[in-house]
């Protein structure tokens, strides 16, 4: 069972602690320590400090949330960490991203672009769904409608004949 490591201590990154602890064990990396503690009393995780950052990189599975211009994992650590984990997932939550990388998504870097990239692929399915699940419904609405006007004017030729027989009778 591995731990997922999340980087930074903000909102974002408490709302990562809240969903990962329940799955997993988490550990957490941060600039603001007394942040980090107080989260880390209210969630119960380990706590790696913001100087020993780079070794983080012996953890598959880490996300980042800190944003700034200052690169703080550059193509060493990733080749680094690529090297140590055939698994592995770094998630860049952070804007502006503070990596350094030629790895793409195919090699375990997701990047805030290709989360945005990902849902718009989905949107884009799920409007076509729609549209072909209402083009079905209006084929659906038109077929009941002629079986229901053929019903309608059988029933009323058979009224037709059955009033023609009682005349006849008359």
């Amino acid at each position: 069972d591995q731990p997922v490591v999340i980087i930074g201590s903000g909102n974002l990154a408490e709302d990562l602690i809240n969903q990962f602890k329940k799955k997993t064990s988490v550990i957490v990396c941060a600039r603001n320590t007394e942040k980090v503690q107080e989260l880390a009393q209210n969630h119960d995780f380990e706590i790696v400090s913001w100087e020993d950052k780079e070794t983080l990189k012996k953890y598959p599975f880490i996300a980042n949330t800190v944003g700034t211009e200052k690169i703080l994992f550059n193509q060493d650590f990733f080749q680094s960490w690529a090297e140590d984990h055939k698994e592995r997932l770094f998630v860049d939550l952070a804007s502006p991203s503070p990596i350094q990388t030629d790895l793409e998504l195919k090699d375990g870097v997701m990047h805030l672009e290709d989360i945005f990239n990902e849902g718009a692929v989905r949107e884009s399915k799920k409007r076509s769904q729609i549209e072909t699940a209402r083009e079905a419904i209006k084929d659906i609405t038109i077929k009941r409608h002629r079986v229901f006007k053929e019903k309608q004017r059988s029933d009323s030729e058979f009224k037709n004949r059955k009033y023609e027989k009682k005349l006849a009778h008359v």
